[in-house]
């Protein structure tokens, strides 16, 4: 077997420091979405908490023994069945809300939720999940035809992520399954790969406490300095949802340095259960987790108009709080809406 197959057969299956991450990341974009907190929160959280996702999701993949072919099917079921439950369970949602105040049922984002088609009412919904699958479809061909080899991939995701940025500054329309967005994700894809090949010889310099400490703080800093020199650009947070990048170099930057921040962090944190709940079942928990905190807002602030940082912690508790019981039943009953495959009964002797 050559060396380039052997490693490749290496693909961790759970590490709690991603889990912890990927718990951090979805907080971090409940508290985005929420509008709550100052603007300069978002404007930070905005510049690597998509990023985040990408990266690790980069981090962990790999080409099946099938091919591309064989990855894009196996990628399709988890990704795609939890963006259709959340995106059908709002449409649900919201249809029987105007029914209850007897206004006609809007049948139009029956047509946006399967192909986020631009225009049509809830194209933008979840998006994450749509742009996800179709940048891991794209750079399941990338690393086939690369080969892997890291000048080569990093040239082809970038160079598609630059075409991208021109093409919405051109003033190209939107693309159906937020393609124009996934493409200006890919990098973080392949950098995920490549520093799962690498990360031995990219961590030996900060083995001890105090290089790995000042690297982690000294992340944070320039993650902060492009971010506000980004926003200076455009005076907003960035979107990559909404092909905003202000300016791309310093969009990039800020990205990559907070998002390793982020990990650097999350590699010394103690495996906390909350946080690695949530990472573990992140996608549910986007898809669950968000349309119950959403629920519950509404909920609390019907019976105690609350506002500000008290409103913040509802969002945050519900997020974690409310989807346990519903995942329990649905990992039970209906796993399939999840994204996983029931498991497979044991042989009777």
């Amino acid at each position: 077997m050559s060396r380039r197959k052997k490693k490749a057969s290496k693909v961790p299956q759970r590490l709690d420091w991603a889990d912890v991450a990927k718990g951090i990341g979805i907080l971090l974009m409940a508290v985005g979405h929420s509008a709550i907190p100052p603007d300069r929160w978002g404007i930070w959280i905005y510049s690597f908490h998509m990023p985040l996702f990408f990266f690790l999701s980069g981090y962990f993949f790999s080409l099946r023994p099938g091919g591309v072919a064989d990855t894009i099917r196996h990628k399709a079921f988890p990704i795609l069945m939890p963006y259709l439950s959340y995106s059908l369970g709002m449409w649900l949602w919201n249809t029987l809300r105007a029914l209850s105040s007897g206004a006609a049922v809007d049948l139009q984002p029956l047509l946006g939720i399967p192909l986020q088609w631009p225009g049509t009412p809830w194209s933008g919904t979840a998006w994450f999940f749509m742009g996800l699958f179709v940048a891991e479809c794209v750079f399941a061909l990338a690393v086939r035809l690369t080969r892997e080899r890291p000048l080569p991939l990093l040239a082809v995701t970038f160079g598609l992520a630059a075409v991208a940025w021109i093409y919405a500054c051109l003033g190209g329309p939107r693309l159906p399954w937020r393609a124009d967005a996934a493409a200006l994700l890919l990098p973080y894809l392949a950098l995920g790969l490549l520093f799962r090949r690498h990360q031995e010889e990219l961590a030996r310099p900060f083995r001890r406490s105090g290089p790995y400490w000042a690297l982690t703080l000294g992340l944070l800093a320039a993650n902060l300095l492009l971010t506000s020199a980004n926003a200076r650009f455009g005076s907003t947070h960035i979107d990559y949802n909404l092909r905003l990048l202000n300016e791309p170099f310093t969009a990039y930057g800020a990205g990559i340095c907070g998002l390793a921040f982020c990990l650097l962090l999350c590699r010394k944190l103690p495996p906390i259960r909350p946080l690695l709940t949530i990472g573990r079942e992140s996608a549910a928990y986007y898809a669950v987790g968000w349309l119950g905190s959403n629920v519950v807002h509404y909920a609390v602030r019907a019976v105690c108009p609350v506002s500000g940082m008290p409103l913040l912690l509802v969002h945050l508790l519900a997020l974690w709080l409310v989807p346990l019981p519903f995942l329990y039943l649905l990992e039970r009953r209906c796993p399939a809406l999840l994204g996983k495959r029931a498991p497979t009964p044991a042989p009777v002797r």
